[in-house]
Parts: C-alpha cells; sequence; structure tokens
C-alpha cells in the first residue's frame, strides 16, 4: 500500500478541535497490544512493511503515523491483524500498534535493549484520530521524554523498545563507533551484550552504498575508487578536483575551489561505525594499526586557516532520512557524496556510485563481487541484565496496552520468518538478501524474485563483521 500525507497542522491544532468539539483531545485508535522497535534506519522500512503484509484487508482499519514528511524518522502502523494461520496465535485477529524508530540509529537498536532503557517514540496520545482512510499517512510530530521514570504516570514517558534493529552484530557497533568519536556503550552495555539473555539474531545481509550529488556523479561517471573514498573519509581530500585528479579524471574549471561534502552518519549509526571500519580499518577488527579516524564536522571547522576550499564541510547526521536530504540539497549537488545503505534508495537529486566499477545491488552483493555488506542483527532481551529490574516489569511501567511475554516472543518469532523469507523480502519492497549459512539455499544463476546470497560473514554462525565475505561458490 502506498500512502500519502494527510494534511495535519500538528497537536494543538488537533487538540483545539477536540474543544471545539466537546470532545476529549484525541489519540491514535485503541489497540490491545502494541510493540516498540528502535534501531537501524537502514530497516526502517521493516516494521511498516510487516504492518501492510498482515494486516487484515477485511476489516480495513489501518491508521499510520509519522513525525515528519520530508525525514521520517518515527511511526505508528495500527492495524487488525489477520485472523489465519500467518499470524501467530497471540495477536491473532487483535488490533495492534507498531511503534517505530530509526533516529539516531543502530544504537538505538542496542542499548535500551541491552539494558532495559525508556527512550523517545511518537507520543500517540498527542495524534489525530483515525481519519478513517487507511491509504493516509497523518502527521504526528510529538515525541515522548527520554525517559520518565522518576513517577511513570503515563504522561510523556519514554518507552523501552520490545525489539532493536541493528545494522551490525551488537558488539563491532559499540566498538567501531568508539575508535572514530565518543564512546557509545558503556562497560555494563557492552557486558549485557554478551549474556545469553540477550539475543541478537541475524536478520539478513545488507549491502552498504555510497550516494553522491547527481551531478557530481555525472562528472565522475557513475565511479567512484576504493582508495579514493577512504582518502575523502580520512579528509585527505577537500575539493571535487582532488578526487577527480586522483581518479584520473580532467577537473573543470572551479573544481579546485569547489569544497566536498562529506555527509557522514553519527556515531550511534551502524552504517557508520560499519563504514570507518570498511575504510579506515579498525583495532578491534584486528588491524596491527589504523588508517585514521573517519572525519567528523569539526574537520572543516576552520577551512580558511587549514587551507581548504571554504566551502568545504563535513556534515553529520542522525538519520538515514538526513544523509539523502544532506546529499540532494540542490546548491550542492555538485560537490556532496555520503554513506548510507541499499534500504534507502537515493532521493532524486541523488545516485549510488560504482565502487571500482561494481554496482551495488542485491546480486553483486550475493556472489561476493559488492564486498561492502553487514549482517543485520534483530536484538531482544528475556530477563534481568546487570541488576537492571527486570525487562517485564520496567515495560509494565508504561502503563500502555503493552504486550504481554508471550505476544512479544511470537512477534519476534514473526519479525524474523518475514525478513528470513526470500519472497517476502522482495513482497515487502525491502533491499536485503539472506545469506549461507542461515537461511536458504542460493540459486544459480541468481535469481532477484528470490535473493539469497552465496557468500555471507557469518555473524549468526558465530562470525563477525569484520570478516570479508566468504568466496564465491565454485
Amino acid at each position: 500500500m502506498q500512502s500519502t500525507i494527510k494534511n495535519v497542522s500538528g497537536p494543538l491544532a488537533v487538540a483545539l478541535a477536540g474543544l471545539l468539539a466537546g470532545t476529549a483531545q484525541a489519540a491514535i485508535p485503541a489497540v490491545s497490544a502494541s510493540f516498540y522497535i528502535s534501531g537501524a534506519s537502514a530497516a526502517r522500512a521493516i516494521p511498516p512493511a510487516i504492518a501492510t503484509e498482515l494486516c487484515d484487508p477485511a476489516v480495513n482499519d489501518r491508521a499510520d503515523y509519522i513525525d515528519n514528511a520530508t525525514s521520517i524518522n518515527y511511526r505508528i502502523n495500527v492495524c487488525t491483524l489477520k485472523n489465519d494461520t500467518s499470524v501467530p496465535t497471540s495477536i491473532r485477529g487483535l488490533k495492534v500498534a507498531f511503534y517505530s524508530r530509526s533516529q539516531g540509529g543502530t544504537l538505538f537498536g542496542i542499548r535500551p535493549v541491552a539494558v532495559p532503557q525508556p527512550i523517545k517514540f511518537i507520543d500517540g496520545s498527542t495524534c489525530p484520530a483515525d481519519d478513517g482512510n487507511p491509504a493516509t499517512e497523518q502527521l504526528c510530530p510529538t515525541l515522548t521524554a527520554d525517559a520518565d521514570y522518576a513517577a511513570p504516570d503515563g504522561v510523556g514517558d519514554g518507552k523501552v523498545p520490545d525489539f532493536g534493529l541493528s545494522d551490525e552484530e551488537p558488539v563491532f557497533g559499540c566498538e567501531v563507533a568508539k575508535e572514530n568519536g565518543p564512546v557509545q556503550c558503556t562497560a555494563a552495555e557492552l557486558a549485557a551484550l554478551k549474556t545469553a539473555k540477550v539475543t541478537a539474531a541475524p536478520v539478513y545481509q545488507l549491502p552498504w552504498t555510497i550516494q553522491a550529488g547527481q551531478q557530481l556523479g555525472a562528472e565522475l561517471g557513475g565511479n567512484i575508487s576504493s582508495v579514493v573514498l577512504a582518502g575523502i573519509f580520512a579528509g585527505n581530500y577537500q575539493s571535487v578536483a582532488d578526487i577527480k585528479a586522483a581518479m584520473g579524471i580532467a577537473p573543470l574549471a572551479g573544481d579546485d575551489t569547489e569544497g566536498l561534502k562529506v555527509c557522514r552518519r553519527t556515531n550511534t549509526s551502524g552504517t557508520q561505525a560499519g563504514h570507518a571500519h570498511v575504510w579506515l580499518g579498525s583495532s578491534y577488527c584486528g588491524s596491527a594499526t589504523k588508517v585514521a579516524n573517519f572525519v567528523d564536522a569539526s574537520y572543516s571547522a576552520n577551512n580558511a586557516a587549514n587551507g581548504f576550499p571554504l566551502n568545504y564541510s563535513v556534515v553529520e547526521n542522525s538519520s538515514s532520512s538526513n544523509v539523502e536530504n544532506c546529499v540532494i540539497a540542490a546548491a550542492d549537488q555538485g560537490r556532496s557524496i555520503g554513506i548510507n545503505s541499499l534500504e534507502n534508495a537515493p532521493k532524486p537529486g541523488a545516485v549510488d556510485l560504482k565502487i571500482d566499477g561494481i554496482a551495488p545491488n542485491q546480486q553483486t552483493a550475493a556472489v561476493g563481487a559488492y564486498r561492502w555488506y553487514a549482517e543485520s542483527t534483530l536484538n531482544s532481551n528475556s530477563d534481568v541484565i546487570n541488576n537492571v529490574v527486570s525487562l517485564n516489569a520496567l515495560i509494565r511501567a508504561d502503563l500502555t496496552a503493552r504486550a504481554t511475554t508471550t505476544q512479544r516472543s511470537q512477534f519476534r518469532t514473526l519479525f524474523l520468518n518475514n525478513v528470513r523469507n526470500p519472497a517476502k523480502i522482495v513482497a515487502s519492497g525491502l533491499n536485503g538478501i539472506n545469506a549461507l549459512p542461515n537461511f536458504a539455499v542460493p540459486t544459480d544463476p541468481f535469481n532477484p524474485a528470490t535473493p539469497v546470497g552465496w557468500t555471507t560473514k557469518g555473524v549468526g554462525s558465530g562470525g563477525s563483521n569484520c570478516k570479508n565475505p566468504l568466496p564465491v561458490f565454485p
């Protein structure tokens, strides 16, 4: 279902409308169970895709909410689930709400789960009521507090995630991120991730991409070399002329003073951690020495003194949506370049670049020709971690229609069954691939209708995203 945006003025207008009508302030429809999913913005399409597949078309009561019309980081999807064998018994035929968050990225799919911690989601009590049109998305920008558990009264309380999505093996995301910026995971959180009670179930392989402004992409012939990328992300190249010279492309007039615009993620992002390792090395992954730190926003703070082009800039973005918007800014399409994932297609004004002549797509990743990918994970917590109150008790403190332990367990199985099924990956509009030895048998030749990889980094089998892909099958 392709949704359109419903024009809603905001919480104040909604509250005023309710007063004029003589009714209480609107809210999302009442549900029997709510699920909270946080983390990787690379996988932000999964919760609404699952809702689309499992909502009952006979009931036709879908209601969708987003925080922003142009840069969506938070969602609520509400509907009655099918009453058949495609849905687990504990939630079959129930009206449910899926709350999802991609703001901040992978680390928010790890830490709040490992050490149960309330974080922001859309505050459903401030949203407009169901508009009766399942094809629209209504705007609801008001978020809960990060944490309001001194007195959990149901007002502004943050929510503990039931599940967390990660672009990476969780410990990899924590360790590599801290090498290239502030420490993101505490010792207690890292210890929690290594216990049996926190499960990082592999989901699918996720190819990463390099996106460039449309004009810059055309001038580079749609391709960039891995050596040049390492130079850009280490801060060794600051102008368009620099990277063209390194690639043997004749610069155009003005390229020497046209500063690059590098659109990166924050260090809470698994995509950022992965790119930092891929291009610059990581001592955590066994390198004797790292090449360099991944360039951060402060590197372009004093361009004149450093002899850089005055408009050279490094922009840190808290979500994939913001990276996309950074790359496509109309005035910057001749100089912008950024990191993202195949899950997030370029917006108009940007293109995915080939790397060393290899296009980023499911097939090239599946056969190991395109080496830049990671294995995403679904993280969950079964009980007490590091003397923190039991996850079940903390969730109950939300005073909302939280899912029961059985419902969460069965939803986790449902989630994994959906994204481990190659045909459902395609049907849901996702761009990941399944990979041996985890979920399915590869086809020869590759079949885009059932994208199964011949290579894997083996995270789900005791491997690590530090590993290179296994050799292509003969």
